[in-house]
């Protein structure tokens, strides 16, 4: 009696669990080192995206006093040119800018005041 080939029963290879267990730890090691790296990196970016904020503040400082009400105020700083930050790190960028920013000195100019 032949046998039918599809009948015949199937030999499954297990693949060695230990193997896959060390390229899976490999892949977790590149990927904790490539955090490593580009997390120096991105401090960096931020750092610099901070300063330049800080910057652009202090260059239009004298023209925003010039400004006579809340829309002008806001129309004038959405007309500034702003550095491109990523999406991912605007968050982080934003919340450190406004933590160094001096808000003690702004109030002494009474910007705010006269704006809002």
């Amino acid at each position: 009696m032949s046998k039918n080939p599809f009948e015949q029963p199937i030999k499954r290879e297990e693949p060695p669990i230990e193997e896959m267990r060390k390229k899976l730890d490999k892949a977790k090691k590149m990927v904790e080192g490539v955090k490593e790296r580009w997390k120096d990196k991105i401090e960096e970016f931020v750092e610099e995206s901070v300063k330049k904020l800080k910057k652009l503040w202090e260059e239009n400082e004298e023209e925003a006093r010039k400004k006579k009400n809340r829309n002008e105020f806001f129309s004038f700083f959405s007309s500034l040119h702003l550095p491109e930050i990523p999406p991912f790190l605007l968050e982080r960028t934003s919340n450190k800018f406004l933590k160094e920013f001096d808000w003690k000195e702004l109030e002494k100019k009474e910007i705010f005041l006269k704006v809002f």
